[in-house]
């Protein structure tokens, strides 16, 4: 029984900075392979980092295969190490199943800034309970659904494959992504009253509005063929778009993401201009006079 336990168990390969023996880096990466990943894991898969394989062939091939014969990946970010974005980009070319690392406070970069991330405190033992519990959560969410998985990589070959097909319905999709992209920055910036055109300005308030509407449709088509993401909505909302707007965003933003209390929907649609705003007027609503104010004094 022991034996059959073992074949089954799934592994689970660790893309990390290692650095020498003795060096910080080796130091930080065992502690992040010791109390990170293998407590949240070790249950379930078999872990290894490339350090610990006694094959005595060539590295490179070895690490590879180790890829490639995973069910799961785990990348490390941190110090941002060039063998690691290498090594990354091989699981995610072969769309293997991975959950991504990275050390709080250090920046993501901006390729992969969209992808959920991990972010850790080896140091910080309430914090490090955290992280192993949205590690186990991202683990299990990886190996079981790999379908709903997706990278840079992945994302990109969907689209070649979109903008290559004959089928009408894929090409209209083409068309409608295409239209987003080149609609987009013209149209945030009418919105926001900033676009200038050498024509009168009653002219250019209808080009605004024309552009405001066309945009209004083919982002309401999106966001009904639940195609909508939450970046696509992130400081839609300034301190120059119209109430109109600003309502319009909310209605569908809601309908996109349901259950979101008010509070997190602010945070994603509304510019930092706007978030301050927003605060000032919390701050002066807890006001309250004193008693000299009161009197007039």
């Amino acid at each position: 029984m022991t034996v059959q336990n073992s074949v089954s168990r799934k592994k689970c390969f660790v893309i990390s900075p290692i650095g020498e023996k003795g060096s910080p880096e080796r130091d930080s990466a065992d502690k992040v392979l010791k109390h990170l990943i293998r407590k949240s894991l070790s249950s379930d898969f078999d872990i290894s980092r490339a350090d610990e394989d006694l094959n005595p062939g060539a590295i490179s091939p070895t690490m590879m295969a180790s890829i490639l014969e995973a069910d799961l990946v785990i990348a490390d970010l941190s110090g941002l190490n060039p063998n690691v974005f290498y090594e990354l980009a091989i699981a995610h070319g072969y769309n293997k199943p991975t959950v991504h690392l990275q050390r709080s406070g250090e920046a993501i970069p901006f390729d992969i800034k969209d992808m959920r991330i991990v972010r850790y405190n080896v140091y910080d033992p309430e914090e490090l309970e955290d992280n192993q519990k949205l590690l186990r959560e991202y683990a299990n969410f990886a190996v079981n659904s790999p379908e709903k998985m997706e990278n840079p990589l992945t994302s990109a070959q969907k689209f070649i494959i979109v903008e290559g097909s004959t089928d009408p319905v894929a090409e209209s999709n083409v068309r409608v992504m295409q239209a987003i992209k080149e609609l987009s920055v013209d149209v945030k910036k009418a919105v926001a009253g900033r676009v200038v055109r050498p024509v009168a300005a009653d002219v250019a308030l209808n080009h605004q509005r024309a552009s405001s509407d066309a945009l209004r449709k083919i982002v309401e088509r999106v966001v009904n063929g639940n195609r909508a993401e939450e970046a696509d909505f992130e400081s839609i909302i300034t301190l120059r778009t119209p109430t109109n707007f600003d309502d319009w965003a909310k209605t569908l933003y809601m309908s996109a993401f349901p259950g979101e209390d008010d509070e997190d929907v602010n945070l994603i649609l509304y510019d930092a201009e706007m978030m301050a705003n927003e605060n000032a007027d919390d701050d002066d609503d807890d006001y309250e006079p004193d008693e000299d104010e009161l009197r007039g004094r």
